[in-house]
């Protein structure tokens, strides 16, 4: 792993290699498709960390789904 420490939001590959580290800031929201593998590292901080997970499907007018992340 790199330095992920102090919670840091890790995403990784079909092989679990870490390929992407984010560090969130105050106010920031990340969005990313579910079937994205990810995980956290754990907050040493003094300060809440507050994590909101849920699903969110786009929908045409027509009421059929987007391509845009597809529902399995």
């Amino acid at each position: 792993y790199p330095d992920a420490s102090n919670g840091a939001l890790l995403f990784y590959d079909d092989d679990l290699n870490v390929i992407e580290q984010l560090r969130p800031k105050v106010g920031d929201f990340v969005f990313f498709p579910s079937t994205l593998k990810h995980s956290i590292t754990k907050n040493h901080s003094s300060q809440y960390r507050i994590s909101l997970n849920f699903e969110v499907s786009a929908v045409k007018e027509d009421h059929s789904q987007t391509d845009l992340w597809p529902v399995p």
